[in-house]
């Protein structure tokens, strides 16, 4: 028995090496001339340089990624950040949102969103609490907020346009890969949850080294050409 995947993103290329590498036959098919879906990258003719399709970022939570990157061998094209830190340019202001060296690690982003000049004063004290609510919140709790906008969600809990636009969107919008206006606040808080509370490596970020074409479509074509 021969199983046929239809799409070459990442989606399509993880399950195509897994079960390559479990000896399970199949045949992935792509339209287009290279592997990768939305995560490719392209030579520029005009720059002389290869140009990723969009900004992507990978960061510690990501841990099946992670993992599938290891699997085909492009591990080594990532670089990975020893603690958070994000440059934040908003109104031609540069702030650094980055975690500190503390003996009780959540001191570190505590005492990083009270540096966080983003925000006022106010603001900081409110994204605070909201995401100390949000560490104290069990599953039954994401369950009865299945149906509810993550955004309203957050303005009922006094964050402002501000903080959602300086924190919030900063990394919901690239681990989602949505506005959270179209987020359930379920789905919001648990990414928070697990990206930004429970653990110092979950928020960190991980930067290729090299195009997305490399690190992910040629790295999973030669894993099963070789596999």
């Amino acid at each position: 028995m021969k199983i046929i995947i239809i799409g070459g993103g990442v989606s399509g290329l993880a399950i195509s090496c897994k079960l390559a590498k479990e000896k399970i036959d199949n045949l992935l098919i792509e339209k287009r001339p290279f592997l990768g879906g939305r995560a490719y990258s392209f030579y520029d003719n005009n720059s002389k340089e290869e140009i990723d399709n969009g900004q992507h970022v990978i960061v510690g939570a990501c841990k099946e990624f992670i993992k599938f990157l290891s699997e085909i061998n492009s591990i080594e094209k990532i670089s990975f950040e020893k603690k958070l830190r994000i440059p934040v340019l908003n109104k031609n202001k540069l702030v650094n949102l980055q975690s500190h060296n503390f003996p009780i690690k959540i001191l570190g982003k505590v005492f990083s969103i009270l540096q966080y000049k983003h925000l006022k004063v106010r603001e900081r004290m409110n994204l605070l609490k909201t995401l100390y609510k949000i560490s104290k919140m069990k599953p039954k709790d994401l369950k009865e907020l299945d149906n509810e906008n993550f955004y309203k969600w957050l303005k009922k809990n006094n964050q402002s346009t501000n903080t959602i636009d300086c924190f919030w969107e900063l990394f919901a919008i690239p681990a989602l890969n949505d506005e959270i206006k179209n987020v359930s606040a379920s789905i919001g808080i648990r990414l928070f949850q697990v990206a930004f509370i429970e653990s110092d490596i979950n928020a960190n970020f991980a930067i290729p080294n090299v195009g997305l074409t490399k690190l992910l479509g040629d790295s999973a074509e030669n894993f099963l050409k070789n596999t």
